[in-house]
């Protein structure tokens, strides 16, 4: 029996490894696209609750302006 010789690797093609490098590019894009779309989610979301916080605070600080305080009977 004659062993047969060990199968040559089949060279990647350049055009596959131009598409890798391609789909690697798309990949980094997404991901970076997905990051900058979270981050302006959490702004958008802080900005809304400090602003919530705001007018809270404005009506609070704000009761009673415009009117005068009776003074107490003892």
């Amino acid at each position: 029996m004659y062993a047969s010789p060990p199968p040559t690797p089949t060279p990647i093609s350049t055009t596959l490894d131009a598409d890798i490098k391609e789909l690697k590019r798309d990949n980094l894009s997404i991901k970076n696209e997905i990051t900058r779309m979270q981050n302006q989610s959490e702004w958008r979301s802080e900005v809304r609750s400090q602003g919530q916080a705001s007018i809270t605070n404005f009506v609070g600080q704000n009761r009673g302006m415009g009117r005068e305080r009776k003074p107490e009977k003892r």
